[in-house]
């Protein structure tokens, strides 16, 4: 073989080594100033209690994406950490409650067992999420980063024919939860090998103006529209261990997996439109299992 070719083969595997053999707080640093989008399957398990017994479930594995951007650079206090997302989720959902059976009468009607009515109900989930956070170096493989966080969550839930009431049976069009949060979180990036890096992560906040509104049709209690109706505020947790891999200098792979968790509290009485009857939403509890699998562009 040609010498010359020789050297220009040589010298063009040691380039693509340089550019690929990120180790320890360069590749954590590389990895985390990228541009990102991820393909979302998230496990939903939401519940309703009145009186501390299960009214209703919905359960559903629900697909979506996700788009994302974070920065490292030393602008104010050095390692200035930003990040932020956007992720939204739309599918289906198992719904299992109660049905109402005729109790005395043709127009008297009283709840049933919790598991005897069943259903598939729309899911639709938004979610922003930022951060700001400072690196600390603890030695040449290690980084955390204490950070401040703020988010949006709205979920919009679908449900089909309500159970049988005195007014019949009549469809729901939608129930749109909100709620925005912030916290305080953690994360620890370690880089064992080259190009590899792995990071945990926890966060621990309260959720801030949490309240539902109702759109519905006809008078009955359980479906005529209402106003927006507020939930209380909760403690959220989440916790998140995620692989980030540079292929080369640029492009990034990565996975994650994120436990989240939080409750919307009773409502106050109120009255729909449409009905003299006074109706509460009952406290609930939510969690989501989230797996994300990505590709990112780092600059």
């Amino acid at each position: 073989m040609n010498s010359n070719i020789q050297k220009i083969l040589v010298a063009a595997i040691l380039s693509l080594t340089a550019t690929q053999a990120l180790a320890g707080i360069d590749a954590i640093k590389a990895s985390n100033n990228q541009i990102g989008v991820q393909y979302v399957s998230t496990n939903v398990d939401y519940t309703e209690k009145v009186d501390g017994l299960i009214a209703d479930t919905e359960k559903g594995q629900i697909p979506g994406f996700g788009l994302s951007i974070s920065m490292m650079k030393d602008l104010f206090f050095g390692n200035d950490y930003f990040y932020a997302s956007f992720t939204r989720l739309n599918g289906d959902t198992r719904y299992t409650g109660s049905s109402y059976v005729d109790a005395v009468y043709p127009t008297f009607y009283v709840p049933g067992q919790y598991g005897t009515l069943q259903r598939s109900d729309s899911f639709q989930a938004t979610d922003f999420t930022a951060r700001y956070g400072k690196g600390i170096e603890f030695n040449q493989t290690f980084l955390m980063t204490p950070y401040v966080e703020a988010g949006y969550h709205e979920w919009h839930r679908g449900i089909g024919k309500s159970p049988i009431d005195t007014y019949g049976s009549t469809p729901i069009t939608s129930e749109k939860y909100t709620n925005g949060h912030f916290g305080v979180g953690l994360m620890g990036q370690l880089s064992p090998i080259s190009n590899l890096v792995l990071t945990a992560n926890a966060l621990v906040g309260r959720t801030i103006g949490a309240d539902i509104l109702v759109k519905g049709a006809g008078t009955s209690p359980s479906t005529a529209s209402t106003g927006s109706q507020g939930l209380g505020n909760s403690t959220i947790y989440r916790f998140g261990v995620s692989a980030d891999y540079a292929f080369t200098e640029k492009v990034h792979g990565n996975i994650g997996v994120d436990y989240t968790s939080f409750d919307y509290g009773k409502s106050n009485d109120f009255i729909p439109s449409n009905t003299n009857t006074a109706i509460y939403e009952p406290n609930s509890e939510s969690s989501y299992t989230t797996i994300k699998l990505g590709v990112g562009y780092a600059f």
